[in-house]
């Protein structure tokens, strides 16, 4: 029988704030905001572990026993101000990404005999950072991370093809075909990959690159008509494929190699992700 994975998820509440001493005060403040005050997350924690299927008890490993680990992996963090109360970010900010290494990394020290696959930190519910696991004993810090930030924005639309009959167009696409639109909620989440400076705790210039995606694509496309408003929708039908293509064209010129994945979630029974 082939690996297995499982997950155990776990949230803890903790306090921080960034501030990174080789920069002044006003590096600080343009790279951070107002993060670079005490304030604080409940974090949720995905903690994925690969084995094989014990013969005698069906299990990779016990879910209670697993939790207890978790549990005790937990104990310096929850309920702490990461910065003040922990030894763990003096020399690193307490991002997102260093406390999912950090956690792996103790979680590894603790579990010698498990093999840790992925840890995914939720700081909330729009943001969240993947760490890999090699088995082969390469160093958690020197592992690609993935960062991914969701965004949302509200949209009409029509699905039909100047390419197909009218008879075409309604067989084809239904309700959705209607001239005078629907709409959705949509969120996208972009995924971003690259390894990181400790010191610095994040893949980029999270806020830059924040500020480029809100101008790109929610500033663009929330309440607006797609088919009607934008020309890259006049010969192309505003499907969440032709969508998630036409975002990752306006994105990738300014984030370069580290766009790993877009995912548009257009309602909770249809999901959607390209990679480029």
């Amino acid at each position: 029988m082939g690996l297995l994975y499982i997950t155990k998820r776990i949230e803890f509440s903790s306090s921080h704030f960034y501030f990174n001493s080789r920069w002044n005060q006003d590096e600080n403040v343009r790279r951070f905001g107002k993060e670079i005050n005490t304030h604080g997350h409940n974090y949720l924690l995905e903690l994925s572990l690969e084995g094989e299927v014990d013969s005698i008890t069906g299990m990779v490993i016990n879910t209670v026993e697993l939790k207890e680990k978790v549990v005790q992996l937990l104990n310096e963090f929850d309920h702490k101000h990461l910065n003040l109360d922990t030894p763990y970010f003096q020399n690193k900010l307490p991002t997102v990404e260093n406390i999912a290494r950090t956690l792996g990394e103790h979680f590894q020290l603790q579990n010698k005999g498990l093999n840790l696959s992925r840890i995914r930190l939720y700081e909330n519910e729009d943001s969240f950072s993947d760490c890999f696991v090699s088995q082969k004993g390469t160093p958690m810090e020197k592992k690609s991370f993935l960062t991914t930030k969701t965004y949302r924005f509200s949209s009409a639309h029509r699905l039909h093809s100047r390419r197909l009959s009218d008879q075409e167009n309604q067989r084809i696409y239904g309700k959705c075909n209607n001239p005078n639109s629907h709409g959705h909620n949509y969120v996208l989440e972009v995924t971003l990959k690259g390894t990181f400076d400790p010191a610095d705790g994040v893949i980029d210039d999270t806020k830059n690159l924040d500020q480029h995606i809100q101008k790109e694509v929610v500033e663009r496309y929330d309440h607006h008509f797609l088919d009607q408003d934008f020309e890259e929708f006049k010969d192309k039908v505003s499907t969440a494929e032709n969508i998630l293509v036409i975002i990752w064209n306006r994105l990738s010129p300014f984030l370069s190699n580290r766009l790993y994945k877009l995912k548009l979630i257009e309602t909770r029974d249809n999901t959607f992700e390209y990679y480029g």
